[in-house]
């Protein structure tokens, strides 16, 4: 049916079905499709110009092929590596939404699942520190496939409906409050063992003393954990699991207090976790919610970070290693290797929590 469709539009008409050719379209394009019709020999084509076949639906992955399809066709002075850029997001986008709603039929998706795609993006700003402008790009994206299948199919969606006051405002973005210690000391570090599931604790604890990202950790593979030798250590780093954030982000971390605990107990990389950053993140915030964890609306899971940093100002550490733990960006030039792995260690053994063996 989607090459049909495509063959449709290299004559010059966009799909309809045979009702509503008869009942819409003006009296000059019904001729000229009649015409178009009577020239060919293929008698699918025939059939297809007229609008003979039921239009079924696009599943919303077809939908997505289609549409990139249709628009290379206005990208054509964009050279190879431009139109790779211009559909990587679009791609990233479909996928995103596939994984929430499900790769339904086109004219099956509701408002119900926009909304749900739309809270899904914001528990990831709020937790991963996005943007809303992020968030926007990908709605976008996504109502410009939907418009185009409710276009070749007439499928009668209200495209305007499904999308009304969906964008997000930068405001929406809310400003995670680090932890203190004590309530990291009375609750955190009481959850294993307790009612999340071990790995799940355990996650909230290698985040409490490294400050690592929730993708970093989960994206560790076996060999990025070195339990043995003079510093237990985590290799932040590009693998086959996930990419890095920005090139700052690659580093090494030693492993103290409560997030040596963490991995020791794990024996290595995160196994149940390993690369479900949202899952792992879900399950934490949920737990939190359900069980008034939380200090106030503007905590999360990815307070840790912030509570990290702020614990690393108090103790004056270096600016410089202070970057290189956090994974950002050093704003003076950089010269020799950088902090070595008992520099960093020395830093945060005055910041670790003790944990009880």
């Amino acid at each position: 049916m989607t090459e049909l469709i495509t063959f449709v539009r290299t004559c010059g008409f966009q799909y309809v079905p045979k009702d509503a050719i008869v009942r819409e379209t003006p009296l000059y394009e019904f001729v000229n499709r009649i015409n178009a019709a009577d020239s060919f020999a293929d008698s699918n084509a025939k059939i297809a110009v007229l609008g003979g076949f039921h239009a079924t639906p696009n599943r919303f992955s077809v939908a997505t092929e289609v549409y990139l399809e249709f628009e290379a066709g206005n990208l054509t002075h964009h050279s190879e590596q431009q139109l790779k850029k211009w559909k990587t997001p679009r791609i990233k986008a479909s996928t995103n939404f596939i994984r929430i709603v499900g790769d339904k039929p086109v004219g099956e998706i509701t408002r119900k699942d926009i909304l749900e795609f739309r809270r899904w993006w914001i528990n990831r700003i709020n937790n991963e520190q996005l943007t809303a402008n992020a968030a926007n790009k990908e709605f976008t994206a996504v109502k410009q496939i939907i418009r185009n299948a409710n276009n070749d199919h007439s499928l009668g969606l209200s495209i305007n409906e499904l999308f009304s006051e969906i964008r997000l405002r930068e405001v929406e973005k809310i400003t995670r409050f680090p932890f203190s210690d004590d309530f990291i000391k009375k609750v955190l570090l009481q959850l294993y063992k307790g009612g999340l599931n071990d790995e799940a604790a355990l996650m909230v604890y290698a985040m409490i003393d490294t400050g690592a990202r929730i993708k970093e950790l989960v994206g560790l593979e076996s060999e990025d954990v070195v339990l043995d030798g003079n510093v237990p250590h985590i290799k932040i780093r590009p693998n086959a699991t996930r990419n890095l954030k920005t090139p700052q982000s690659k580093r090494e971390i030693p492993l103290v207090g409560a997030s040596l605990f963490a991995f020791q107990t794990l024996g290595g990389s995160f196994k149940r976790y390993q690369g479900k950053a949202d899952l792992v993140s879900n399950t934490i915030n949920k737990y939190f919610r359900d069980n008034n964890l939380l200090p106030s609306e503007h905590h999360s899971l990815y307070s840790l970070r912030h509570s990290f940093e702020d614990r690393l100002t108090a103790v004056g550490i270096p600016e410089k290693i202070q970057a290189n733990l956090m994974g950002h960006k050093y704003s003076r030039p950089r010269y020799g290797l950088g902090p070595s792995l008992e520099q960093k260690r020395l830093w945060l053994n005055k910041i670790a929590f003790k944990i009880a063996k």
